[in-house]
């Protein structure tokens, strides 16, 4: 039964590096953005803007990522130039639009909790480095993602996520629409593709 698919797609860190600009310029700005961005420790997922009334501070990031807290940046798509157009080049391949979310974790931190989704989940590394334990007790694996690797977990699959390395780790998190929610290996095949098409259109662009 289809768990989880690993694609090394050979997109190198500086290939990623307007992605991660767009993370990091989200972070340090001020604004609507607040709204949709929350702070995961373990099982508890609560708002950037919650947790910053109750600390104190008004920009928090540095000091919860400074606590091995995970940020998450919910829609990314809708607040990022660089995300936008990475959708817009998804939706014309596969057909259909997507969410993304993008999960910061400081170095040495756990992401969220043991949890399985409702739905099949495309995690593509930006940045950093995360270790991946996919499966159940019998038949767990444990896989780490460089910048470039991309992981499809399959609906109803449990995993858990923890940050390595000495810098801290940057994915988005790819949600497709309704045709691709259960769609096993095909959807990771289809997925790949797809990206491998952006980065390699944008490629030639630049060259």
């Amino acid at each position: 039964m289809f768990s989880h698919h690993h694609h090394q797609t050979g997109i190198t860190c500086s290939q990623t590096a307007g992605l991660v600009a767009g993370v990091t310029h989200l972070l340090a700005k001020d604004g609507p953005g607040r709204a949709s961005t929350r702070v995961i420790t373990g099982d508890r997922w609560l708002p950037l803007t919650t947790v910053a009334e109750r600390i104190g501070m008004p920009n928090p990031i540095a000091r919860l990522l400074a606590r091995k807290c995970t940020l998450a940046i919910d829609n990314i798509e809708s607040q990022s130039g660089p995300f936008a157009e990475l959708s817009r080049s998804l939706e014309a391949s596969l057909g259909v639009g997507q969410i993304m979310n993008v999960y910061v974790t400081a170095a040495g931190a756990p992401g969220a909790a043991r949890h399985a989704d409702g739905h099949d989940v495309a995690a593509f590394q930006l940045a950093g480095s995360k270790r991946w334990n996919v499966g159940v007790a019998a038949s767990n694996e444990s896989l780490v993602l460089l910048p470039g690797d991309m992981l499809v977990v399959a609906a109803g699959a449990p995993h858990e996520t923890h940050s390595i390395g000495q810098g801290m780790s940057i994915h988005v998190a790819i949600h497709c629409g309704t045709e691709f929610r259960r769609g096993g290996a095909g959807f990771a095949g289809a997925l790949h593709a797809a990206v491998d098409t952006y980065f390699n259109v944008r490629g030639r662009r630049s060259a």
